[in-house]
């Protein structure tokens, strides 16, 4: 009885149909509205896991190599990195004096001289070090990216993987994901997601007014292109959203119901290469089936200072080897700043050389500036594989829909 209740919640959730439509489904509108509301009351302890990349696991110093961390030591394995995290980013904005064994309690001794020397060349070894952090969502209306997803792919269930802060949590409302897999470099990112998870687990986020005040709550610091970067900054909404604030409100407040419908969460610290794509087998469905589709939100990770070509192709290859026969997964690409975005497939093909299949769903025309400013075009490792030569635009595709 309970798979077909959560089965029905599911489906609601994905088409807009009303509780109350589900009493002939499930076990009554009685019991169903009953079950909710203590529901709401009670406590809610969430299926979490965090997974490190072996490359992060040997450089974190309080990590100490491990690949994963339960649930119930992922507050002393963040403390711990927030703690030393911190004195690592003030010695490198020189905001206290260098201590080269303060800074190895951060980062491992043996790699503490070539991650430093890092900095000068790459601002990515900064979001790795958690000391230059994009909490702000800079995607102009990623809502309908999934709107869009949900609009080609109806009567899915999806496995879902978002890259970036805001965004899963906007995912998961719109798809009605059945696993929700936050994906980033950063591990700063993911500690604020814990911290948001934890504060969902007591129902923090009943309303609008519960939700502001559980935002102010968030410790989050370093924040890029947010003013001078220091330990700790105020937290609004501003924080979370620099466009579209109390639509951004609104989804977190949703959020706090669509939560328990999810058979589990992953928070994994890893680039989009090293990303864990197989469906755990300690998520509350507990057999590590895929769903019928996965949906990858990449933002613009993919671009190259953040993604090379042969990640790129390590990316793909992960991806398709989490897949059964001719199963598929959709890749959203978001241009930064823009509203431009791209759909791509892949469909797994055992008798192909590569394994896979790539094509484009609909792709709008990337554009960003240059060195002096001006707008020029662009592709991404995408354009470069896809035998799609001149897909139909993403923005033609909301219109039919009838998203814009």
């Amino acid at each position: 009885m309970f798979r077909i209740a959560n089965y029905a919640a599911r489906y609601a959730a994905r088409h807009w149909i009303p509780a109350f439509a589900l009493c002939g489904l499930t076990i009554g509108c009685g019991q169903i509205v009953g079950s909710l509301t203590a529901e709401a009351r009670e406590p809610m302890k969430l299926p979490v896991e965090f997974r490190v990349a072996e490359s992060h696991a040997n450089l974190f110093a309080p990590l100490a190599g491990r690949r994963s961390i339960p649930r119930n030591n992922l507050d002393a394995a963040f403390g711990a990195m927030l703690e030393h995290g911190d004195a690592y980013c003030a010695m490198l904005y020189r905001q206290q004096k260098f201590d080269r064994t303060a800074a190895a309690k951060f980062i491992e001794s043996d790699r503490l001289d070539a991650f430093r020397a890092s900095h000068r060349s790459s601002y990515v070894s900064k979001l790795i070090a958690g000391c230059f952090n994009f909490f702000i969502m800079n995607d102009i209306r990623p809502f309908l990216d999934f709107e869009l997803a949900r609009s080609l792919y109806p009567d899915f269930s999806y496995d879902c993987y978002s890259v970036g802060f805001m965004q899963p949590y906007i995912m998961h409302n719109i798809l009605g994901c059945d696993t929700l897999q936050m994906l980033d470099i950063d591990w700063r990112i993911h500690a604020a997601h814990w911290q948001l998870l934890r504060m969902y687990g007591e129902g923090a986020f009943g309303d609008r007014k519960a939700a502001l005040a559980a935002i102010k709550k968030l410790e989050l610091g370093w924040i890029a292109f947010s003013g001078p970067l220091k330990r700790r900054n105020a937290v609004g909404l501003a924080t979370l959203c620099r466009r579209n604030q109390e639509l951004c409100l609104d989804h977190l407040v949703r959020f706090q119901a669509g939560v328990r419908r999810l058979d589990g969460v992953r928070l994994d610290l890893a680039a989009l290469h090293d990303g864990e794509f197989r469906i755990s087998d300690s998520s509350s469905r507990g057999d590590g089936e895929s769903a019928d589709l996965k949906i990858v939100y990449l933002s613009n990770a993919i671009e190259g200072v953040y993604t090379t070509r042969a990640q790129f192709n390590l990316l793909l290859a992960r991806v398709a080897g989490s897949l059964p026969e001719n199963g598929r997964a959709i890749y959203i690409y978001h241009a930064a700043g823009t509203r431009s975005l791209g759909f791509y497939e892949q469909r797994r093909t055992d008798d192909t050389v590569a394994g896979y299949e790539i094509k484009t769903v609909c792709k709008d025309e990337y554009r960003r500036r240059d060195a002096n400013n001006e707008l020029e075009s662009y592709t991404t490792h995408f354009e470069r594989i896809s035998p799609t030569k001149r897909p139909g635009s993403c923005q033609a595709a909301l219109r039919r829909a009838k998203l814009i």
